[in-house]
C-alpha cells in the first residue's frame, strides 16, 4: 500500500522483534480499494494495553489509554496519530446496544475479524510483509460495489443496531447496493435501534447526510439517505415514536429544500423535511413542537445541535409557509418570522421557495412601521396599564393589538391604539 510511514513501519518491525503483529485496519484499506476519501489509519494486532504502549515508547510514540475496557490506545507522535485497538472478541448484552457487555483479549486475527460488520471493513493489511489479508473476500465484494454483513446478517444486526445505520451511512457515501439477506435482515432488525443513545444515531444522522462532502460518488447520496431510511423502515426508531409507518415524502418544496441546501444546513433541513411529513400525518401545535424535538433528538441530540433554536423557529416558518390562507394577518406574520430568520435559515428556505414576494412585502412592513417585535408596538406596557390594563390582562390585549396592526387595519401610533382600546377593547379595561 502507499504512503505508509517511515514511523508506523518501524513501530510495525520493532512488534515483530517482539513475537507480536501490527496491522492495519478497516477503513483506510477499504477506501484505498475504493479509490475514495481518506480515511485515518487503525491499528490492530496481537500486543495487549500494556505491550503496544511499551512498544510504542520504544519508537518514540507517546501512548495515552483512551477506552481501559476494550483496550484503545491512541499512539502520538512525529506529527502522527494512530488508534490502536488489541485483537479481541465482543460479548453483547441481549439487544442492540453498541457497546459490547465484556471483551475477551485473543491473539488471533480470524477471531477478531469476526467482531467486524460488512466485508468491506474486514480487510487487514500486514505492514511489515506488505500484504493485504482477506479472509471474507472483501476485495471481490468492492469490485462488485456490494456491502454485506460477514458470516450472517443476524449475527452482524442481532448484537449492535448501530450496524444499520453504519450500513445506511456506508452505502450512501461510498456509492454501494446493500446484498439481499443484508437488506432484509436490516429492515428485520430495525428495533434493535431502540437501544442506541442519540449522540451516536445523530453522529450517524449528521455523516449520512454528508455524504457529498467527503466523496465524488453521488451529489445526492443525502437523498439517498431518506430513501434507504423510509425503505428499512428506521424512522420510527431513530426516534423512538409512535409514528408505526412514517416515511419522509420525496417530493415538494420542502423536500425541494433539504435536497438542494448545503451540507453544513443540512441537518437543520433534515429536520424540517421530517416535522413537514409530520404536520401533514398528525394534529400539531407549538408545544408539541417542543415536546416532538425532545421526543427525537434527546438531550444528547439538543445538546450535540447548538442551533436547536434555530431549527424550531425555522420548523415555525416552514408551517405557514406550507398553510394556505388569504389574510393579511397570516401573510404579514410569515413575514416578520421570515425576517427573524438566521441567513443560514434564510438560505435553507430559499432552495425550495421563492421569497421574492416575501422579501418586498417585508421592505413594505418596515415602511408602513409594522412592529416586528413586541417592543417596536408604539405603547408600553406601563403605559397601558396606566390606562387600567391589569398585569393579567397585558398578553391578551398585546395580541390583539398586534392582530390589527399586522392585518393594517391599526395604525402603530400610540394615539390610534389607545382609541382602539378604548373603542374596542372596554373589558380589558379595570373600572
Amino acid at each position: 500500500m502507499e504512503k505508509i510511514s517511515t514511523n508506523l513501519i518501524r513501530l510495525a518491525e520493532t512488534a515483530k522483534s517482539e513475537n507480536e503483529k501490527i496491522y492495519i485496519v478497516g477503513g483506510y484499506i477499504r477506501n484505498y480499494f475504493l479509490k475514495s476519501y481518506p480515511t485515518d489509519i487503525d491499528l490492530s494486532g496481537t500486543p495487549n494495553t500494556n505491550e503496544i504502549c511499551l512498544i510504542a515508547g520504544k519508537c518514540g510514540f507517546s501512548s495515552q489509554v483512551v477506552n481501559e475496557k476494550l483496550g484503545t490506545v491512541l499512539l502520538t507522535g512525529f506529527g502522527e496519530q494512530y488508534e490502536y485497538t488489541p485483537f479481541r472478541k465482543d460479548i453483547y448484552e441481549k439487544g442492540g446496544f453498541h457497546t459490547p457487555k465484556d471483551v475477551e483479549f485473543v491473539k488471533s486475527l480470524e477471531v477478531d475479524v469476526t467482531r467486524r460488520d460488512f466485508s468491506i471493513n474486514t480487510m487487514y493489511y500486514d505492514i511489515v510483509e506488505n500484504k493485504i489479508i482477506d479472509i471474507f473476500n472483501a476485495k471481490k465484494d468492492i469490485k462488485h460495489k456490494l456491502i454485506k454483513c460477514i458470516i450472517s446478517p443476524r449475527h452482524v444486526f442481532s448484537s449492535d443496531g448501530l450496524r444499520i445505520l453504519r450500513l445506511v451511512r456506508f452505502a450512501c457515501e461510498l456509492d454501494l447496493n446493500i446484498e439481499k439477506e443484508t437488506y432484509k435482515s436490516a429492515k428485520k432488525y430495525a428495533y434493535q435501534l431502540k437501544d442506541i443513545s442519540k449522540d451516536r444515531i445523530i453522529k450517524e444522522l449528521k455523516l449520512m447526510i454528508t455524504s457529498d462532502e467527503r466523496c465524488e460518488y453521488d451529489a445526492y447520496a443525502h437523498v439517498k439517505a431518506i430513501k434507504l431510511l423510509n425503505s428499512l423502515g428506521l424512522w420510527r426508531y431513530i426516534f423512538n415514536s409512535d409514528f408505526k409507518n412514517f416515511k419522509v415524502s420525496l417530493k415538494g418544496n420542502v423536500f425541494n429544500m433539504y435536497k438542494k441546501c448545503k451540507p453544513e444546513e443540512r441537518f437543520t433541513a433534515l429536520m424540517c423535511v421530517v416535522f413537514y411529513n409530520i404536520f401533514k400525518s398528525y394534529k400539531f401545535n407549538d408545544q408539541l413542537i417542543d415536546f416532538y424535538l425532545n421526543i427525537m433528538l434527546g438531550s444528547d441530540g439538543l445538546r450535540l445541535q447548538k442551533s436547536i433554536n434555530n431549527i424550531k423557529s425555522l420548523i415555525l416558518v416552514l408551517r405557514e409557509m406550507t398553510t394556505k390562507s388569504n389574510s393579511a394577518y397570516a401573510y404579514n406574520k410569515l413575514c416578520i418570522m421570515f425576517n427573524n430568520l438566521s441567513e443560514e435559515n434564510k438560505n435553507i428556505i430559499k432552495c425550495g421557495f421563492d421569497t421574492l414576494n416575501i422579501e418586498q412585502n417585508i421592505q413594505d412592513l418596515f415602511d408602513a412601521k409594522v412592529p416586528f417585535k413586541q417592543s417596536d408596538i408604539d405603547i408600553s406596557s406601563k403605559e397601558l396599564m396606566d390606562m387600567g390594563i391589569t398585569n393579567k390582562n397585558l398578553k391578551k390585549v398585546y395580541s390583539l393589538i398586534t392582530f390589527e396592526l399586522l392585518s393594517l387595519t391599526l395604525k402603530n401610533k400610540k394615539e390610534d391604539i389607545i382609541e382602539y382600546i378604548k373603542h374596542f377593547l372596554k373589558d380589558e379595561i379595570k373600572k
